[in-house]
């Protein structure tokens, strides 16, 4: 691993020890990748790209209070970079603080894929579907790689299934077999596909895959995620619970995705859902007014 050579020839190198936490963030192991990227603080406190990378891994590990503090740190110390807008932005929008996520986006400062998509899902959140749709044709001019339009699709699932379909259809391997690259495709295509037998094809792909990965990774709420949604519209209904109770032990605070999600929507009478379901929402109200109180920068 080049980090972990970098740091053999100097250990007090913070961009080593960065490059060696990104490495575990992308194997979900994010107590790890939390450890190495304050070691690179450690050496150089004002190193944007380990201040911004820990934003998310704080918040998915649950300490959004520090994940709002450090997106903070991380405007202060590049103010001209878009992920430290979209790291604030983000926490904002799950704490449903609408009006401060917008006010923070840092659109005058740079255009991004993250900023309207980020906006796209605020939107969506609020109903506001014409202004949704707005930015995802802004989302799209930005970039349009297979990745961000599978994003996309799941996001317009709660607004058009239409255009979900129509976004999807932009990537033509999908229509034509199940690459590996596109698993996160697979709970909106099982759910969007009117043909049961076709439907059914991708929906087994993939519990099969995230299955495998869980079991090596359980600790991933990335991965949970998925399976959440697969088993939800394979209408699993107590398999999927059983996962949206290992996502709410994690930082997950979308509850208005819960609500709102048409892929979730034989769960929605579900009693132990709508536990779950309100046990996030005080969490997230909790989070909420603690952060107004001790982070005014963020109202």
């Amino acid at each position: 691993m080049a980090g972990q050579k970098s740091i053999a020839l100097n250990p007090e190198l913070s961009e080593g020890w960065k490059a060696i936490g990104l490495v575990y963030n992308y194997q979900g192991d994010l107590i790890n990748a939390q450890k190495h990227y304050e070691k690179a603080l450690e050496f150089n406190p004002n190193f944007h790209p380990a201040i911004a990378n820990l934003v998310p891994v704080y918040g998915r590990q649950g300490n959004i209070d520090k994940a709002m503090k450090t997106a903070l740190r991380s405007m202060q110390a590049n103010p001209l970079n878009s992920f430290s807008y979209t790291n604030i932005s983000e926490g904002l929008k799950f704490l449903g603080m609408y009006d401060s996520a917008i006010n923070k986006r840092g659109l005058e400062v740079t255009e991004s894929y993250s900023i309207y998509r980020m906006q796209s899902e605020i939107y969506t959140d609020l109903g506001e579907i014409d202004l949704a749709k707005a930015n995802f044709q802004k989302m799209l001019e930005m970039d349009s790689n297979p990745g961000y339009l599978i994003t996309a699709a799941a996001i317009a699932v709660r607004l058009d299934t239409a255009l979900s379909k129509e976004i999807l259809g932009m990537i033509p391997e999908l229509a034509q077999s199940q690459g590996e690259k596109y698993w996160s495709a697979y709970s909106t295509l099982g759910y969007l596909i009117q043909d049961p037998d076709s439907a059914q094809t991708w929906i087994d792909s993939g519990i099969d895959h995230y299955s495998l990965l869980f079991e090596a990774n359980p600790m991933d709420d990335n991965i949970m995620e998925e399976l959440f949604f697969l088993y939800a519209v394979n209408g699993q209904a107590e398999k999927a619970i059983e996962a949206l109770e290992l996502l709410a032990k994690t930082g997950f605070m979308y509850s208005v995705k819960l609500q709102t999600d048409p892929r979730l929507s034989g769960l929605w009478d579900d009693p132990t859902f709508i536990q779950i379901n309100e046990a996030i929402d005080a969490k997230r109200e909790a989070a909420r007014m603690r952060i107004t109180a001790t982070t005014p920068e963020l109202n």
